[in-house]
């Protein structure tokens, strides 16, 4: 097995809490060696480098490309500022970037081409995906358990960001829509199976003086006939809440991401279904404290995810989520910003002409 040269930009929480456990772990394996970490924080770096045990660090990323030529390189910075690094890095390695891709669909066309141009592989980090609920979900509907998938509804809400950092990046004009609701587009188009056609949105600035999107509805038609419909807020007064449900022709899944539980209905749903349901959710919610799970949460996915994608470079395989998987993310994204903007159907031809426009003006 070829050992995978590795360097970490961006030192920060999930670098910290999920990237460098996973590597660490996938190092003891022999799949990878961690050469670097990149933070623009020395004192973070310097920190970082002793906790882990990493040979190097360093505050200018472009030096660090220069001077270790990776094999791959993980973005784990702000959002804002996936696009310029990955330029930077594209030339040098195959990339791995945290969600969500980058903040424009125009950007991620730019790296897809400069990805061909380079011969390099780009992937994205969506780790709830690997959540046993969320598996057997998807299962369940590919087998066909719920007949023909018809429409999938989801529910996105957290608190503001200041509840858990004290990083202000998120507070850009898109705001909310580029906190989690990547992850749970992410699982619709992995269940649903199919491309966005167009995307219809209501929302924005609900405290009128954010600056800021903070809560959105929005509906989304695939090519094939299935329907998404989800809403997604910083403004609902409840914590963390992650959830889908499934309707098909022959019954209706309830995935509760969050919980990682899912429960099935056939036929008529009666108080019964319920209680056995409480039952088995409380059983598994309790496995999960007892066990620690719960407390990880999606953080625990990390190894999986990044010995999947690893792998995949080094066999030239199938990755989890290629760049163009990341694509037919922003363009959901990017039609939810469109619609509500302009109070208007966003449409995919639309969207990828004006995308394809700026793209061109970015060089």
């Amino acid at each position: 097995m070829v050992v995978i040269r590795t360097a970490v930009i961006g030192a920060g929480a999930i670098a910290r809490r999920g990237h460098l456990p996973a590597l660490k772990l996938l190092e003891k394996e022999g799949l990878v060696e961690i050469i670097a970490i990149v933070d623009i924080k020395e004192d973070l770096a310097r920190r970082v480098t002793k906790e882990f045990d990493i040979p190097k660090y360093y505050t200018d990323h472009n030096e660090m490309l220069r001077a270790e030529e990776p094999d791959v390189t993980i973005i784990c910075t702000p959002t804002p500022t996936h696009f310029g690094i990955a330029k930077d890095c594209i030339e040098f390695s195959h990339l791995l970037i945290e969600k969500p891709l980058c903040i424009k669909l125009s950007e991620a066309l730019v790296l897809r081409d400069l990805a061909e141009k380079n011969n390099r592989i780009i992937g994205e980090v969506y780790n709830y995906r690997y959540f046993p609920s969320v598996l057997k979900a998807l299962k369940r509907v590919r087998e066909g358990y719920l007949g023909k998938l018809v429409s999938i509804q989801g529910t996105y809400f957290t608190h503001f960001p200041v509840a858990w950092t004290r990083a202000t990046w998120l507070y850009h004009e898109r705001g909310v829509l580029y906190d989690g609701l990547p992850h749970m587009i992410d699982l619709m188009l992995l269940i649903g199976n199919g491309r966005p056609l167009r995307v219809s949105a209501f929302g924005g600035d609900m405290l009128e003086d954010a600056g800021f999107i903070n809560h959105a509805s929005f509906a989304v038609e695939l090519d094939n006939r299935v329907f998404l419909t989800g809403v997604n807020s910083w403004i609902v007064g409840t914590s963390f809440v992650f959830m889908l449900e499934l309707y098909g022709t022959g019954g209706f899944g309830y995935l509760d991401v969050r919980g990682d539980f899912y429960r099935e209905y056939h036929g008529t749903r009666t108080v019964v279904h319920d209680l056995f349901y409480m039952k088995d959710e409380f059983i598994n919610f309790a496995r999960s404290v007892l066990s620690g799970r719960f407390f990880v949460g999606a953080l625990a996915h990390y190894p999986i995810l990044l010995r999947q994608f690893l792998m995949g470079v080094e066999k030239g395989e199938k990755i989890p989520v290629s760049i163009d998987d990341s694509i037919e993310r922003l363009i959901i994204l990017e039609g939810i910003v469109y619609s509500i903007k302009n109070k208007e159907i966003a449409d995919r031809r639309v969207l990828l002409e004006k995308a394809e426009e700026e793209s061109l003006k970015m060089g």
